[in-house]
C-alpha cells in the first residue's frame, strides 16, 4: 500500500506492509460483533450495550479524546482541515443536544473527541466509495482501522458485564496468597508507598487512565517505520479478545476489592488466607488476572523497538508506570503482571505467522508455547496455590521459568521493507 506523506509526518512516498489476512479479519470482525453484542445485551441481563461506551454525553475524555487523535493520526493529511471542521460542527450538535435533554455541560464536556471521530469516519467513507479493486481495499483498511479501535474497547466493556453477570465467584484468595509465597511483598511495598504519597497516586491514575491515549502515538507512529497502523489496532483488539475468554478462568477483582476492603485494620496472611473462592461484589470488574493494562503496555513496548532508541525508552518507562500503577492502585497483583508477559507475546507471534514470506508454522509454535504458559498459569491459580504452600520457593522458580521462557521466545522479526 502506497503512503504519500498521508499518515506521518515524514515527507518519504512509503510502500506501507499490508495487513495479513488475520489482521483484516479482526478488524472486520469489530462491527459484526458489535452489532451481534447490542442484540445480545439485549437478552442477558445485567450486561452493559457496547453502544454505553460510546455515550456522546457521559464519557471519559481520556477514551474520546485518544479516539479522535487516532483517527487524525490514521487519515489523509488533506482531509485533516476538513475533518477538524466537520468535527467541530459535530462536537456543537452534540453539546446542543446535551443541553436539550438537560445532560451538564461538564458531563457533555468529557465525551469531547467523539464528533472528530465521526468526522473521520464520515470523510473515510467518502473515499472508500470512490476506487475499485485493491485501492478500494485499502481505503477500507484505514476506515477499519480508524473504527475497530475505540469500538473494539467498547466491546471490552461489554465483555467485562458479561463476566460479571456470569461469574459470580473469583480466585482472588489463591492470588493474592501466591503473591505471599514469593520473598519481596513488592505489591504490598508499592501499595503502601503509593498510599502515603498522594503526588505518587495522582501521577499513576493518570498513567493508568492514559493507556488508550497512548495508543494514539503508537499508531501515528506505526505508518514511520513503514507498517500499515492497523496491524496494531489487530493485537489490542486480539488481547481483548484473549482477555474476556480467560476471565472465565481464573477471575480475580484486585486486591482493592478483595484483600484490602475486607480487611481495614490489617492485612491477613497470605499464608493463612482461606482459599475459597471469593463472592466477589456484582459491580466489581473480573479482569485482574491476567492484568490487560501491562498487556497491552508490553504490546506497545514491542512496536516502539521500531522506532528508535528513544521512543523504546519512552514506552520502557511508560511500561515501568503502568506495572507500578496496576500495584499501587490495588488493581492487580504480582502475579497478574508475569502472566501478562507470556500473553502478550502469543498475541504478537500468532498474527506475525500470517504475514508473507515468514515461518506460519514456527511462529504458531512460539505463540502456541507463549499461550499454553497462560493457560498453565491460570490453571495453577485455579486449583494449585495450595500445594504451593508446602513448597514456597517453587512460586519464584515459576516466575523466573517464565520470565526466561518469554525471553526465549522472545519478539517477532519485522520483515524489510521497500522505500520508493
Amino acid at each position: 500500500m502506497r503512503c504519500n506523506c498521508n499518515f506521518g509526518a515524514t515527507p518519504v512516498l512509503i510502500v506501507l506492509r499490508a495487513l495479513n489476512p488475520v489482521e483484516r479479519l479482526l478488524l472486520l470482525l469489530v462491527p459484526v460483533v458489535f452489532v451481534a453484542m447490542e442484540g445480545l445485551s439485549r437478552l442477558v441481563a445485567g450486561s452493559v450495550p457496547p453502544h454505553r461506551a460510546l455515550s456522546p454525553f457521559y464519557n471519559n475524555i481520556f477514551f474520546t479524546g485518544a479516539a479522535a487523535v487516532i483517527a487524525l493520526s490514521i487519515m489523509r493529511r488533506a482531509d485533516r482541515g476538513r475533518t477538524l471542521l466537520l468535527g467541530a460542527l459535530f462536537e456543537a450538535a452534540r453539546i446542543a443536544w446535551a443541553s436539550a435533554v438537560n445532560v451538564p455541560l461538564q458531563a457533555s464536556l468529557a465525551a469531547t473527541g467523539l464528533g472528530i471521530w465521526g468526522a473521520a469516519l464520515v470523510l473515510q467513507a467518502g473515499h472508500v466509495l470512490r476506487p475499485s479493486g485493491r485501492p478500494r481495499r485499502d481505503e477500507v483498511d484505514l476506515w477499519l482501522t480508524q473504527f475497530a479501535l475505540p469500538v473494539g474497547l467498547a466491546l471490552t466493556f461489554f465483555g467485562g458485564s458479561i463476566v460479571r453477570t456470569f461469574v459470580p465467584n473469583t480466585v482472588d484468595p489463591a492470588l493474592y496468597a501466591f503473591d505471599g509465597l514469593l520473598p519481596v511483598p513488592a505489591a504490598r511495598w508499592v501499595a503502601s508507598f503509593t498510599g502515603g504519597h498522594p503526588w505518587f497516586q495522582a501521577l499513576l491514575a493518570v498513567v493508568y487512565n492514559a493507556l488508550f491515549a497512548t495508543f494514539a502515538v503508537i499508531v501515528a507512529l506505526e505508518s514511520r517505520v513503514g507498517d500499515h497502523p492497523g496491524k496494531f489496532v489487530s493485537r489490542v483488539l486480539l488481547i481483548g479478545l484473549f482477555g474476556f475468554l480467560l476471565y472465565f478462568i481464573a477471575p480475580g477483582v484486585g486486591p482493592h476489592v478483595a484483600i484490602y476492603h475486607r480487611f481495614i485494620e490489617a492485612l491477613p496472611d497470605p499464608m493463612r488466607l482461606d482459599l475459597a473462592p471469593f463472592a466477589a461484589p456484582v459491580e466489581a470488574p473480573r479482569n485482574a488476572m491476567p492484568s490487560l493494562h501491562t498487556t497491552y503496555a508490553l504490546v506497545m513496548l514491542i512496536a516502539a523497538a521500531r522506532f528508535g532508541a528513544r521512543w523504546f525508552a519512552a514506552a520502557a518507562v511508560f511500561a515501568a508506570l503502568t506495572m507500578l500503577a496496576t500495584l499501587g492502585l490495588r488493581e492487580h497483583y504480582i502475579v497478574d503482571l508475569v502472566v501478562a508477559v507470556p500473553l502478550a507475546l502469543a498475541s504478537a507471534w500468532f498474527v506475525a505467522a500470517f504475514d508473507r514470506d515468514v515461518p506460519t508454522g514456527a511462529y504458531l509454535g512460539r505463540a502456541a508455547l507463549a499461550f499454553a504458559m497462560v493457560i498453565a498459569w491460570l490453571v495453577e491459580m485455579r486449583l494449585g496455590v495450595g500445594a504451593l504452600r508446602a513448597v514456597p520457593w517453587l512460586a519464584s522458580v515459576l516466575v523466573l521459568a517464565t520470565l526466561a521462557a518469554a525471553a526465549a521466545i522472545g519478539i517477532p522479526p519485522v520483515p524489510g521493507r521497500t522505500k520508493a
